[in-house]
């Protein structure tokens, strides 16, 4: 997997969970990882693209032994975007300095960082800047779409289940209305022959309405 490769190591398995996480140079979180946090399970009958192309994320061991964590160098998705999936990834960080915070039983381990710009592109520091407020922009419309969808599927469901029990009644009506056209067209040429139109009019005879 691409990202920062972070390497380290247990004497013995921890009593309480692992935790990493990636802070700028102001000393903010950028991202957070806990080995108590499992990824979202992928069910391949209900998915939509080639199992090879499933990405899997790299998680803490809390195993005795020697480890690597990969780091994708980007945020957390936000909730609306992540799906329940607690290692979906936002948008990239910028070149930078950051500190790399390992955690076990109580005891903090810090190193440096660096994010290091792509040598083949020459962009300026403000340029990154402007990159990443750009895609936070792009981000924040994502999520309110994503919410609006939800929303609007979440009306749709209600509809379809009001509709259940609403489908039978509208049956009944649409096929009293076609009965009482019905007798309105038909020409009778006896008292008797009336009565039978009027007597359909008003339902005696809706059990043949299809």
């Amino acid at each position: 997997p691409d990202g920062a490769y972070i390497d380290y190591v247990l004497k013995a398995a921890p009593k309480a969970p692992v935790t990493l996480e990636i802070l700028d140079a102001s000393g903010s979180v950028v991202r957070h990882y806990s080995s108590d946090v499992e990824p979202l399970k992928i069910d391949l009958a209900k998915w939509e693209i080639a199992p090879e192309w499933t990405k899997v994320p790299v998680v803490l061991s809390t195993a005795a032994g020697m480890h690597r964590f990969v780091w994708p160098l980007r945020h957390a998705a936000p909730e609306a975007l992540a799906e329940h999936n607690p290692y979906a990834d936002g948008v990239w960080v910028p070149p930078g300095r950051y500190t790399v915070a390992l955690t076990v039983d109580g005891k903090r381990l810090t190193q440096p960082l660096t994010v290091r710009p792509d040598p083949r592109v020459k962009l300026g520091g403000d340029a990154y800047a402007q990159q990443v407020a750009l895609a936070r922009k792009i981000e924040a419309l994502r999520v309110r779409v994503a919410t609006a969808s939800r929303e609007a599927g979440k009306v749709l469901e209600a509809l379809a289940e009001r509709r259940k029990g609403a489908d039978a009644a509208l049956a009944r009506h649409r096929c009293a209305q076609r009965a009482r056209s019905g007798a309105g067209r038909r020409q009778v040429g006896s008292e008797s022959a009336q009565q039978l139109v009027v007597s359909a009019a008003a339902g005696t005879d809706l059990a043949l309405c299809r």
